[in-house]
């Protein structure tokens, strides 16, 4: 039952840290337009059966729009496993097992 609560707190605290994670601003730009609160990242890295996050940090814009291998979100569960979390106003993409198609 401890192992259930533990897992259950772990997992918790990986989402909130998603869902804040952009609310810093910490890529200082011209902020009276769009524009990234933290630096863009080339190339993403994980575990594969691990959690994984991918950002977006972006200021003054209308949407996001995701897309993975030419194809818009949402996937299909061939295309990729990621979820889009709102709670981070469609900034942040996660998911609780990594695979090696995401």
């Amino acid at each position: 039952m401890w192992l259930l609560a533990a897992l259950g707190v772990v997992t918790s605290a990986s989402r909130a840290l998603s869902a804040s994670y952009c609310s810093t601003n910490t890529f200082p730009t011209n902020t009276s337009w769009m524009h990234f609160s933290k630096e863009p990242i080339s190339f993403e890295y994980g575990f594969q059966d691990k959690f994984k996050s991918i950002h977006c940090c972006v200021r003054g814009y209308r949407s996001i729009e995701w897309f993975k291998d030419g194809v818009t979100y949402p996937w299909s569960a061939g295309v990729s496993n990621l979820i889009l979390y709102p709670e981070a106003a469609n900034q942040t993409l996660y998911t609780r097992r990594a695979a090696q198609t995401d």
